[in-house]
Parts: structure tokens; sequence; C-alpha cells
């Protein structure tokens, strides 16, 4: 007879029960755990005439942290993507950068010093 694990997923995954590991949201399909449930945010419509900005992506900013960003895939669903310790994504450019370059997110950081 198995053993009960509770798995915990990182943010921004969910967990495949086909597949048993955790899994992006759009690649898991799990009804209740979509990527637009899961992430709280809807990609706007992405069309073949649309210009993916990053190669198979565009990139959009979690508006209520510097620190990270929703990926809206050619498939049309987000994934959450983020910026290393010490950086924010910068919505101008769409790249992680120096909080002081970007407005609103100069003091991210400032708790952990």
């Amino acid at each position: 007879m198995g053993i009960p694990l509770l798995i915990t997923c990182p943010a921004g995954l969910v967990y495949d029960t086909k597949m048993g590991v955790c899994e992006f949201p759009d690649e898991a399909q799990r009804p209740g755990c979509m990527p637009e449930e899961v992430l709280g945010f809807t990609c706007p419509p992405i069309t073949n005439a649309t210009q993916l900005t990053f190669g198979d992506h565009l990139r959009f900013p979690k508006p209520d942290d510097c620190r990270y960003f929703f990926k809206c895939l050619k498939n049309g669903y987000p994934r959450l993507g983020g910026c290393e310790h010490g950086n924010v994504f910068n919505p101008v450019n769409g790249f992680c950068d120096s909080p002081q370059n970007v407005r609103g997110c100069e003091k991210y950081y400032s708790e952990d010093d």
C-alpha cells in the first residue's frame, strides 16, 4: 500500500496528476488549475500577425511585485517569469534591470539591506 506524500509546487507551477510532477499550468491542462486561474492574469489575444518581442513570447509586468513578470506564449497562455535576486523587471525594455532604473521599484530590495 502506498504512503501519501504532500507535494508543494513552486510558484507558478501546478501538480500534473498524469505525469506525477510539477508542471506549467498550460502543460498540465488540469481543470481548476489553468494558467489564468493560477496566475490571475489573462494574456491579450495573440494572432499570427502578433510580433512576439522575445522570440516565442511577450512580457508584461506583474503589478504587485517588481521582480516578476508574465510571459504570454504563442499558445495564448501566461507563465510566470522572474528576475534574479537584486534585479527587477523593467517594463520599458522587457528585461531584468537594476531597481534604480525602474520607476516605482527603486526601493524594492531596501528591506534586504
